[in-house]
């Protein structure tokens, strides 16, 4: 069944009530993990490229409520492979994602000022803010791009921008649990 935030990339759900931070899954892989929050379940129709998918769609009284979260990544042997002639870094390869991402969207808008590398769990990060609309439905990204020896990992968090006040601590702390093993 679509719901009103499914676009061509990906869809959105909320739940009626955020976590308290309290109850929340560990998710592990071989080359990392992170946590969700206990009310997110796996979902398979957000992205075909996503090793990862989780979302949580609940009907509140007559609204209904979305959160959702990705994680896909591309190995350094992979970038390797294509011989570029440039190498990444946290940043240039978060602007690499929202532009890949602005082209799922009909209007994107970077909401974080000078998005820049910061150290966080033993990696390098970006991640800021985005603003996208598809025809009506306004949305809200947390985006984090971190630095593995492994890997590039992109973890997305998003939710209806009407419902980003309500979810931002949620996705903000989806994004800093990554950690690469």
């Amino acid at each position: 069944m679509m719901h009103s935030l499914l676009a061509p990339l990906f869809a959105f759900g909320l739940t009626g009530q955020a976590s308290t931070h309290s109850d929340w899954q560990r998710i592990d892989d071989e080359h990392f993990y992170f946590e969700i929050p206990a009310y997110m379940e796996p979902m398979e129709d957000l992205n075909d490229g996503a090793n990862y998918q989780f979302g949580s769609v609940k009907q509140s009284g007559s609204k209904t409520m979305e959160i959702y979260m990705l994680l896909l990544l591309e190995t350094k042997d992979e970038i390797a492979s294509y011989n570029l002639g440039y190498s990444f870094d946290a940043l240039s390869y978060w602007n690499l994602a929202v532009a890949n991402l602005a082209t799922g969207v009909d209007k994107l808008k970077i909401r974080t000022e000078n998005p820049y590398i910061e150290n966080r769990n033993d990696l390098q990060l970006t991640r800021g803010n985005i603003y996208g609309k598809f025809g009506k439905v306004k949305v809200m990204y947390h985006l984090g791009v971190y630095e593995g020896d492994y890997a590039f990992y992109q973890v997305l968090t998003w939710t209806l921008s009407s419902q980003y006040d309500y979810y931002q601590s949620d996705m903000e702390a989806i994004v800093e649990s990554f950690r690469e093993k």
